[in-house]
């Protein structure tokens, strides 16, 4: 499996990463998150990511990342991106999209993948299953841990 962090509308380097990796179908793909904002080609990293899922549905998984979010993409460029390419109907699409991807994946029965970190607050596995993950990402709880917490250095 190749496991990818970050894209942030960096489409062309999405394509070179993939013509060095390995096409899907050939490979498993895990991506961890944050397709969207700060580079200037977010729509397209998601429709080529979202076209590749339906043709390759057993090859390739999406994660949700902290900047699948409607605040997030109102700080950042994705909103605008979409508006002032398409509309608002567009943008709302998107964000039904990205609240309906999975939060976390479990890898080979013994790896958590998530984009954010582990949450103090999770005592088991199974308790991913029962966060409505249909919603914005909360300022708090596991939820938001899944999607912010950063490993902090130990000092």
């Amino acid at each position: 499996i190749c496991v990818v962090g970050d894209i942030h509308g960096q489409y062309y380097d999405l394509l070179n990463m993939i013509s060095k990796a390995g096409e899907p179908g050939t490979l498993n793909y895990l991506f961890l998150g944050d397709y969207v904002d700060r580079g200037i080609l977010g729509i397209e990293v998601c429709l080529l990511l979202f076209a590749i899922k339906l043709s390759q549905p057993k090859n390739l998984a999406m994660l949700r990342g902290n900047h699948e979010s409607r605040n997030m993409t109102e700080a950042f460029t994705f909103r605008i991106e979409v508006l002032d390419r398409y509309d608002a109907e567009v943008y709302d699409l998107f964000m039904e999209a990205f609240d309906a991807m999975p939060i976390s994946a479990l890898v080979a029965k013994k790896y958590l993948a998530m984009h954010g970190g582990i949450s103090p607050d999770l005592n088991k596995i199974e308790e991913i299953n029962q966060i409505d993950r249909f919603a914005e990402i909360p300022l708090d709880g596991v939820f938001c841990d899944l999607m912010w917490a950063d490993p902090l250095d130990d000092e």
